[in-house]
């Protein structure tokens, strides 16, 4: 009933997209038999980010929700949060860790279908709401969802997973706003990125060729949304092909940009992903990619013909990390996550998943819940040698 009140507001505040966007995702837990809650979260910029919450399992009603440990799964780029609940409750990471007693918190970053709304911005009329890189999604985004989770659920310190990109804008948040470490109980990396320099990702390395040109951008990375040209991604495609993927999967550009090798997919799974993929990603944030990659360095975004762009100190991120990640991903290539390790002050865990492919896998290989057992096992040290402190 709380659920459908919120809606009805939303929709008197929003019109009528919003709400037809969040029955998806309603649908897609709540169908299986689990609750779902709907929040919003407003930046300090002006954007306006569902937050989702799964409070408690299949089984696990009966559990006061101050007793559980808060968890927030953030997604990558031309994503959103359904990756965590995709596969339903046999291959979703959100129903994994609320059956497992957690209490689960889907974020979503600005630009993503569940973060097209603004206080003063009409992302379908507006260039300026498109103006952002990864840098703002870590320092306003993620902030503000942060703080957003904590008050729910009424802990000091939550768990925080990170998919890709979603792990890049929390060290942003965590090396900038260093106070953001200490909410943080434990941050774990799912096929991490922020080194580049190693990359082999034919987009990527085309596009770090050419971003100085302001033409060439135009014409191959778009205007404010990213939309690629066949120039830009005929490598990738080729390459698609050539691992016998579907012709969906290789004329796909999520599949392009974020992976489209793995030897696991899980089909079913990924034929739903399909049918909402790519989401909008700005041009900045490919941008802001290509520059890293071209640099070498982890550091923010500047616009292309200035040279005032600064290094992220990673040293700064003190919350415990734990990093995953597998042989093959372009993306996330296996030397540059070495390197993010070694400037990460508190790395707890490091492992090479061999038995994946590619950073796609952790969402829809087939029996990825042998893999979900490594995330949770890697929260509850923790929680099994102290108790939690809470703010009420």
């Amino acid at each position: 009933m709380k659920f459908l009140v919120l809606v009805t507001l939303v929709a008197a505040a929003f019109g009528k997209n919003l709400p037809n966007q969040n029955a998806r995702i309603s649908k897609m837990v709540t169908s299986h038999g689990y609750p779902l809650e709907t929040y919003r979260v407003t930046t300090e910029d002006g954007y306006i980010l569902d937050l989702f919450r799964m409070p408690h399992g299949y089984q696990n009603k009966d559990q006061h929700d101050s007793q559980k440990p808060a968890v927030l799964l953030m997604h990558g780029f031309l994503s959103c949060c359904e990756d965590f609940v995709a596969g339903g409750p046999s291959q979703g990471l959100a129903f994994y860790l609320a059956d497992q007693g957690y209490d689960v918190y889907l974020g979503n970053a600005r630009g993503s279908p569940y973060g097209q709304h603004h206080t003063n911005l009409d992302p379908h009329k507006d260039a300026a709401f498109w103006r952002f890189s990864f840098h703002e999604i870590g320092v306003a985004d993620m902030a503000a969802i942060i703080d957003k989770v904590v008050s729910i659920s009424q802990q000091n310190k939550i768990h925080y997973v990170g998919h890709m990109e979603g792990a890049t804008v929390f060290y942003i948040l965590a090396s900038q706003k260093q106070g953001y470490n200490n909410k943080i109980e434990k941050m774990v990396s799912l096929g991490p990125i922020a080194y580049l320099k190693k990359s082999p990702h034919p987009i990527l390395k085309k596009v770090a060729e050419n971003y100085k040109s302001k033409s060439w951008v135009i014409k191959n990375v778009g205007m404010s949304t990213f939309n690629p040209s066949s120039e830009l991604t005929s490598e990738a495609e080729n390459q698609c092909t050539e691992y016998e993927q579907t012709e969906q999967i290789c004329h796909n550009d999520y599949f392009l940009f974020n992976g489209y090798n793995s030897k696991n997919f899980n089909e079913t799974t990924i034929q739903h992903v399909i049918q909402r993929r790519p989401c909008d990603g700005s041009v900045r944030q490919v941008l802001h990619l290509a520059q890293m990659k071209e640099t070498g360095r982890f550091e923010s975004y500047t616009y292309p013909e200035k040279t005032d762009a600064y290094k992220y100190d990673l040293a700064q991120v003190s919350a415990p990390v734990a990093i995953f990640y597998t042989p093959e991903d372009a993306f996330s290539y296996v030397d540059d996550v070495e390197t993010l390790a070694k400037e990460l002050p508190n790395v707890y865990k490091k492992e090479v998943k061999s038995e994946y492919t590619n950073n796609l896998d952790f969402l829809y290989a087939e029996n990825i819940y042998k893999f979900y057992k490594y995330v949770a096992d890697s929260f509850q040290d923790d929680e099994r040698k102290s108790s939690r402190n809470m703010l009420y």
